[in-house]
């Protein structure tokens, strides 16, 4: 990033262009709390070190690549620091003062004085012993992409918004995700700190903020912190106990499922054209067949139950071609009887998918 921090007794904090700019503004605007009463969470922090910070109070984003990122001197909205470089062109640069308190924008059509909160308002950084580490930041930061995608969104059970992350004996690292429905897990070969086993609850959200590859993570009771590129990254852990995952994994049940070339994209269609997402697609070993708007059928024989017979099994179209797509066509696809999981498995990775009980 072509950002030239200036020494700190000219209150010039950054002058960038307005590309990198907005790149280095993308997961700051993702940490803010976009709707509070409490201003200082609607703002970016600026500190005397030429640092910038962003927080919601469960995550914490900071330009800095080391937990000392100085005091902070003043702070403006972050909505309104976006929108004054809104207009500029990619390669226009961009300098941001500190000036009596307030921040200043300064670029080629003027000055921009943005209002500050007072700076002692604005909540601290956690301050831990992070002694717990992984042997591999990437490939973790890949398990959890991949088992996030079931997350779920609710978050009355905050325990299914995370990922829970746990060390077997040995130091195997697994992480796992579940929003009831379904359940991803992998099995990573990468070696974490015993002392893990117990597990923690990583936010699934985490993974979504653009702050580039993971250098390291580390874990104490209470939070996570995250090197990358150009960031450090704090998010509360959180409480409760993730579900017992191994229990949820349906031994093999002897049957199975054939998926073929453009089962996904057919599982797509058919959901778009349902009337309702609790229409599920009915399997056998002809194909599957979707209802659409009470009468009307979609049929394909892209995905067909392996074993002749007049067992139906159902799922959720969306969720089967989410799965699908996940694990690849190219996985081993168990099933049971027609009120039992699928379970799909690929390498590391595992999937389970409840049934949706036929009415017809």
């Amino acid at each position: 990033m072509n950002t030239a921090l200036i020494e700190k007794q000219s209150l010039t904090i950054l002058r960038s262009t307005k590309k990198d700019l907005t790149q280095m503004l993308k997961p700051l605007l993702k940490a803010v709390a976009p709707r509070t009463k409490i201003e200082p969470l609607t703002h970016i922090a600026f500190t005397d070190e030429g640092y910038l910070i962003a927080t919601n109070m469960e995550t914490y984003v900071t330009t800095a690549d080391t937990d000392e990122v100085g005091s902070v001197i003043a702070t403006c909205s972050a909505s309104m620091l976006n929108k004054s470089i809104s207009k500029l062109k990619q390669a226009d640069t961009v300098t941001i003062d500190v000036i009596d308190g307030k921040v200043s924008v300064l670029h080629k059509y003027g000055t921009v004085r943005l209002e500050s909160c007072d700076p002692i308002d604005y909540p601290a950084l956690p301050v831990v012993d992070y002694n717990r580490q992984f042997s591999d930041p990437l490939a973790l930061q890949n398990a959890c992409n991949w088992v996030s995608k079931c997350a779920s969104k609710d978050e009355s059970r905050p325990v299914l918004t995370g990922i829970g992350i746990s060390v077997s004996t040995g130091g195997m690292v697994h992480a796992a995700c579940t929003d009831s429905y379904r359940l991803y897990v992998e099995n990573t070969r990468i070696t974490g700190d015993e002392s893990l086993s117990t597990g923690v609850i990583l936010p699934a959200s985490i993974v979504s903020l653009p702050v580039g590859e993971w250098h390291s993570i580390r874990f104490n009771h209470k939070y996570a912190a995250i090197l990358t590129d150009g960031f450090t990254v704090y998010t509360r852990l959180i409480e409760g106990q993730f579900p017992q995952w191994e229990q949820l994994i349906p031994k093999s049940g002897g049957g199975s499922l054939r998926v073929e070339t453009g089962a996904v994209e057919s599982l797509r269609y058919a959901d778009s054209m349902q009337g309702s997402r609790n229409n599920p697609v009915a399997i056998n070993s002809d194909g599957y067949t979707s209802t659409v708007q009470d009468s009307h059928d979609i049929t394909s024989p892209l995905i067909a139950v392996s074993e002749s017979g007049s067992d139906r099994y159902g799922f959720n179209a969306g969720f089967l071609a989410d799965l699908i797509e996940s694990i690849g066509i190219d996985a081993q696809y168990e099933l049971s009887t027609p009120l039992r999981p699928l379970t799909a498995r690929n390498g590391d990775h595992t999937a389970v998918l409840m049934p949706v009980r036929l009415t017809n």
